[in-house]
């Protein structure tokens, strides 16, 4: 990763957690990735898109870098993530308005980095919708990556210039790159980009690991020999520790390594990585930001590196062939999650715009303690594939594509599958609460008859009805609300609350019913009659 000058945090390190991780619903899941949908959907309406999130400050807002940082790609991958769960087209849209300013790094051979950038999102790009330009931008890209190779080392070179003969650096993370080129081999491109990656991995396998399955960060080489010159930390407590993240990152890139090869080789890297990483979690499953520290008190955790570990965790689980391992790197893998879906981790009901706090970027730096918007990421990620894993059913959210009303309801709200009709954001010529009460079918839609007539609310207007509610404003037009979430919404103050306008119709999601508001969501869940707040 490039080195940069890191800015210190402003949440308070995190030094009693609980006892043990909660138990991890379904639900849970569900609701985790609402919040983190909701928390995305606030930072795209915020930001520019030549702006790319990479960490929170002092008082909890992103910090923006330009497309050139090696954390570029994972904002637009959080979008595509998005898509991916929903396949609601506003979310490709988003993703699609992001990765734009990333692409110009997929000739840039200045560093490793290109894989992150480009195949976080370009690659989901391609492999969710098939796009012809997506997937030549990943092959480009690929191709650039495979420039910074040296075979008498057997690696790719991490960090300075391909000319560079003073220094020959490897560091752990270059094993996430290596999807870039096992895919693009896969899609059309050299077969030889498949066979580099299998090298790197190899050596990287060879010589970073000690034997008790820890690691190191940073291996130096002579470029004339392949020989190792050194072994170090850039971002760990000392040379000779295991810098957390960097074994997260093993544990997901040996069994993303194992995935596309089969050899049996990554397969052991990855289970020696994943029993180091989890027999040295403390009680609460998140671990601090390195392994061997001499002292944990006062120390920071790193969210980042649990939500990387449970990702690969969960992988690892679908691909192990022994049942005992399996079902310790599932049930590990749960654990982690349901540690970061607390209050503990979580940002909900925080200032914080990002999804997990308590992150490290570089604590030798002075950046920790902070959301990171790729520890965001692999949350997504890690919910995800483990939903996947365990059948969960996480259902999409579909795109606006019927102009039929749901079924009435006066208490649980409805089970219909589509969003209903989008509506125009200026008032129409009559008043636009009746319009839209009209255009949702009247008396004989879902709503029923009007109990009250129209009243003024916070700079907008709102009618009640027999089955819900209709709120309008010019900023986000006119949209109904129903059942327990309109009950939760009107306790919280409706449009003077947080929450402010609708900025949707109520809709199903798997399991339940959404709304979304202007700064903020409720959902509700019929497994357990709850509902939950997500405010921006």
């Amino acid at each position: 990763m490039a080195v940069a000058a890191m800015l210190m945090a402003g949440t308070q390190v995190l030094t009693a957690p609980p006892a043990r991780a909660a138990e991890l619903s379904a639900d849970t899941v569900r609701r985790d990735l609402a919040f983190a949908e909701a928390r995305l959907a606030a930072t795209a309406a915020r930001t520019a898109t030549n702006a790319y999130p990479v960490r929170t400050g002092t008082n909890g807002a992103w910090v923006n870098v330009g497309a050139g940082d090696w954390t570029s790609g994972f904002f637009p991958g959080a979008l595509w993530q998005a898509y991916a769960h929903t396949k609601d087209p506003v979310w490709q849209q988003r993703a699609e308005a992001w990765q734009a300013g990333v692409e110009s790094n997929k000739t840039d051979d200045t560093s490793h980095d290109v894989g992150f950038q480009i195949f976080n999102s370009f690659g989901q790009d391609a492999a969710l919708t098939g796009d012809p330009n997506a997937k030549a931008v990943v092959l480009t890209a690929a191709k650039t990556l495979a420039t910074r190779y040296n075979a008498k080392v057997g690696a790719i070179r991490s960090w300075d210039a391909r000319t560079d003969t003073s220094k020959y650096q490897v560091i752990m993370d270059n094993m996430m790159n290596l999807e870039l080129l096992w895919w693009a081999a896969q899609n059309g491109g050299d077969a030889s980009w498949a066979t580099i990656a299998t090298n790197h991995a190899k050596t990287t396998a060879r010589d970073f690991f000690r034997a008790d399955g820890g690691s190191w960060h940073v291996v130096n080489y002579n470029q004339t020999t392949g020989a190792v010159i050194s072994k170090y930390t850039h971002q760990g407590y000392s040379n000779d520790s295991t810098w957390s993240r960097g074994e997260a990152w093993a544990v997901h890139g040996f069994t993303m390594a194992y995935r596309f090869t089969k050899d049996a080789q990554f397969l052991t890297t990855a289970r020696s990585s994943a029993d180091y990483f989890l027999s040295r979690l403390p009680a609460d499953k998140v671990p601090y930001w390195d392994f061997n520290l001499p002292s944990t008190s006062g120390q920071p955790r790193d969210s980042s590196a649990a939500a990387i570990a449970a990702s690969g965790l969960v992988e690892l689980s679908t691909l192990e062939p022994d049942a005992t391992r399996k079902q310790r790197y599932l049930e590990g893998a749960r654990d982690i999650i349901a540690s970061l879906s607390t209050a503990a981790y979580l940002a909900d009901g925080t200032t914080n715009q990002a999804v997990l706090l308590h992150g490290t970027q570089n604590k030798p730096s002075g950046s920790y303690d902070t959301g990171i918007m790729f520890g965001d990421y692999y949350f997504m990620e890690a919910l995800r594939r483990y939903a996947g894993a365990t059948g969960i059913d996480l259902g999409t959210t579909p795109p606006a594509t019927t102009t039929t009303a749901p079924p009435a309801t006066t208490t649980a709200p409805p089970t219909t599958t589509t969003k209903p009709p989008a509506t125009t954001t200026t008032a129409p010529a009559t008043d636009p609460v009746t319009a839209y009460y009209q255009k949702l079918g009247g008396a004989s839609s879902y709503l029923g008859a009007p109990k009250a007539a129209v009243y003024t609310v916070a700079g907008g207007r709102a009618q009640d009805y027999a089955g819900g509610s209709i709120y309008w404003s010019t900023a986000t037009g006119a949209h109904a609300v129903r059942g327990a979430i309109l009950t939760r919404y009107k306790a919280l103050g409706g449009p003077s609350s947080a929450l402010g306008f609708p900025t949707t119709d109520q809709y199903a999601i798997s399991g339940g019913q959404r709304s979304d508001f202007a700064k903020g969501t409720i959902v509700w869940y019929q497994s357990n009659g709850q509902t939950y707040v997500f405010t921006r």
